[in-house]
């Protein structure tokens, strides 16, 4: 069954991503490779509470059967042996709507897809839908069951695929335990990965009233890499409809005008989720006897259209960088720049890194 995978993630973008996400978070990836120039790399997932497991990047955790592993192809986990997997999405609550429609419509399954059943799915606070069928993938048949769920904060998609030779070990009953398994993470479980991450920032710096969401706030963190925050009350932003600031570090010792400007320019031309850019800066500058990159441009986000302005600021130390990506429309520039010029002077390396660099001097 070489393409289970392949054909169930195509299930997923037929039903689920027609309407875009926007700004790809999980894209925007920061670390090292050992030229030191790579802005790429696969990043360890934190310790999770010993049954809920989050994907990286995901807001949304399930508890996952013995035999899944988080998968380092998509969101989500996946068992090779026996070619099943689960696949995660979160989307804007106002997707919703049209993801039910499709879900329920029969002239949108996907080619050669069998449907066994359709059902509401409870959830507390919102609502969701169950589909259920099979499908004939390579000429094996594939068991796959596709979750749809919503409350006023979060909308997500999950799905559940089983190849026909493992069917007794994923059961129906232990496919549907796993899947209302399915939660959200809360707040405090952020901020505990945001104590891990290679540098500190104080999220209270632009909010200082607790469940105040009109400021900026932590939307996302991807475990001991990096972390997104935006300004509105939606956790899933699309189209710009509201800033983001993403920060990330990593460990690369970039010394030089030159070699910080190729090292920037390569981690600014790989940026997901946004198009035709325009540069209108791009620059080394010296801020406080620190070394920075600097670019800005015009661009449009890569699912709507949206003219959205981008900024790419990269702090380099000596083993280490931070680099803060920032995508807004023109009517939130200044408030974005204002609490950005706030984070460059008080996001920092942690102690650990700055005693590293210190030792190399």
């Amino acid at each position: 069954m070489k393409n289970g995978i392949t054909g169930a993630k195509s299930i997923l973008v037929a039903l689920a991503f027609a309407g875009g996400l926007g700004f790809h978070f999980a894209n925007v990836k920061f670390g090292n490779s050992e030229s030191g120039a790579v802005i790429s790399s696969e990043v360890a997932i934190a310790e999770e509470a010993p049954t809920r497991v989050f994907p990286m990047g995901l807001g949304i955790g399930v508890v996952p059967p013995a035999d899944m592993k988080v998968s380092t192809r998509f969101p989500g986990f996946e068992d090779d042996k026996h070619h099943s997997a689960i696949m995660m999405m979160e989307m804007p609550p106002e997707l919703y709507a049209k993801l039910e429609k499709d879900l329920r419509d029969p002239e949108r399954e996907p080619v050669g897809f069998t449907l066994v059943s359709r059902e509401a799915w409870p959830v507390e606070g919102g609502k969701g839908f169950l589909v259920e069928g099979a499908q004939l993938v390579d000429g094996e048949t594939v068991y796959k069951w596709v979750l749809a769920r919503s409350t006023p904060a979060s909308a997500s998609v999950i799905t559940f695929q089983v190849a026909e030779d493992a069917r007794e070990i994923y059961t129906e009953d232990l496919v549907r335990r796993t899947l209302r398994s399915l939660a959200t993470r809360d707040h405090t479980e952020m901020q505990v990965e945001v104590s891990k991450l290679p540098f500190t920032i104080d999220e209270t710096l632009d909010d200082k009233v607790p469940g105040d969401r009109t400021g900026f706030r932590i939307a996302r963190v991807i475990p001991g890499n990096s972390v997104m925050l935006t300004n509105g009350p939606k956790d899933l932003v699309q189209g710009a409809e509201q800033p983001v600031i993403v920060i990330g570090g990593g460990e690369a010792a970039v010394a030089g005008a030159l070699e910080q400007d190729r090292f920037a320019r390569q981690a600014f031309g790989g940026l997901a989720g946004v198009r035709s850019m325009q540069v209108r800066r791009g620059e080394g500058v010296e801020r406080d006897g620190v070394s920075w990159h600097e670019i800005e441009a015009d661009a449009e986000d890569a699912e709507t259209g949206a003219k959205v302005q981008v900024i790419q600021a990269i702090r380099f130390d000596r083993t280490h960088f931070i680099r803060f990506v920032t995508v807004m429309r023109e009517d939130a520039r200044e408030e974005t720049m204002r609490f950005l010029d706030m984070l460059r002077k008080t996001v920092n390396l942690r102690t650990e890194a700055v005693s590293k660099d210190d030792t190399e001097k």
